[in-house]
């Protein structure tokens, strides 16, 4: 029998008192197990654990032996830190991979040519900042970072989906977007002052993304100025893309929130009919639609018997987008 993949997760002891950690308040003696995001797991993986907060606590600047078994250490209040390696079959750990193709020779890189933050670069200013990047292979639903981490990378999505994604107060993720090959996000890294990465993200699937240092495109920008009207141009169309998703949320009729989403996956908009694929699980877009699983099923059956929808697992058929947006007004 093969011995299972393995992942690292941090659990947290909280001892004695009450403290606050992730998203929610454990009473003493609780255990919280928190994922382990790359950049974390490379930091422990070289004996340089981590000093910003993970799960609401901060570890020691002393080295960290790495063992399967479960370690303890002190962080700066006191507290237990408990480290355990868990054997688990879903996940593995990240592989993290030099770029050495050039990218003319390399079909799955070869479409950030068509990404506005690379059109404008030449051939040499590309490749030399694809060469100083890493591509980074990612298992099913391993993250990637965590919110309010130091942001040094951006990401180009070469395969898979990734999910963005925020912890509300009660410590219910909330579906900000999904990411799909030949896009950019945390690119608004590249100006933040201070940078640090606004969600969670997070592979859907065994994904690929290249790791591009922010550090290296903004020297970019400052050495060839007119690179910057292009990064801006990609800036206010991504804002007026959000200014659309806030209407869409502010519909109060979960129904019509669904039907507008439904309509803006159709590749020709409201104009005719076809095919779309729902770009995330379900209840994850019950989620980024702000509904429960049970009201999306409840409203899709509803437009399915209807006529207006026909349903094949994550694949939707709208024949008549005028008569769905009728519905909705």
């Amino acid at each position: 029998m093969a011995e299972p993949k393995r992942t690292w997760t941090y659990s947290q002891r909280v001892l004695g008192r009450r403290s606050a950690t992730g998203p929610c308040s454990p009473v003493k003696n609780a255990i919280i197990a928190l994922p382990i995001s790359f950049f974390e797991l490379s930091q422990l993986l070289s004996n340089n654990p981590p000093t910003t907060p993970i799960g609401g606590a901060i570890f020691s600047s002393s080295p960290l032996n790495i063992k399967p078994d479960m370690k303890c250490i002190n962080n700066a209040g006191g507290q237990k830190m408990v480290l355990l390696q868990t054997a688990e079959t879903r996940y593995s750990k990240p592989v993290l991979v030099a770029v050495n193709k050039p990218i003319e020779e390399d079909d799955q890189l070869a479409s950030m040519r068509q990404h506005p933050l690379f059109s404008s670069l030449t051939d040499a200013d590309l490749t030399d900042l694809v060469q100083q990047s890493r591509r980074l292979r990612l298992g099913h639903h391993q993250l990637l970072y965590r919110q309010d981490m130091p942001a040094h990378h951006f990401f180009f999505v070469i395969s898979g989906r990734l999910r963005l994604y925020r912890l509300d107060a009660s410590g219910i993720d909330r579906t900000l977007d999904s990411i799909a090959p030949g896009d950019c996000f945390a690119e608004v890294m590249i100006y933040a002052d201070p940078a640090r990465y606004a969600c969670y993200a997070e592979a859907l699937k065994s994904s690929e993304v290249l790791m591009i240092p922010v550090k290296v495109y903004q020297d970019l920008l400052e050495k060839r100025p007119e690179y910057t009207q292009a990064a801006l141009r990609h800036y206010a169309k991504r804002a007026v893309a959000r200014f659309h998703d806030l209407e869409i949320m502010t519909i109060q009729s979960a129904r019509d929130r669904l039907i507008r989403y439904l309509i803006d996956l159709l590749p020709s908009g409201a104009e005719e009919g076809g095919e779309v694929e729902l770009p995330l699980p379900k209840c994850l877009v019950a989620s980024r639609l702000a509904m429960q699983p049970e009201t999306f099923s409840r409203i899709l059956a509803d437009l399915k018997s209807n006529g207006l929808v026909r349903v094949n697992r994550s694949r939707l058929f709208i024949s008549d987008p005028a008569r769905l947006i009728q519905l909705s007004q």
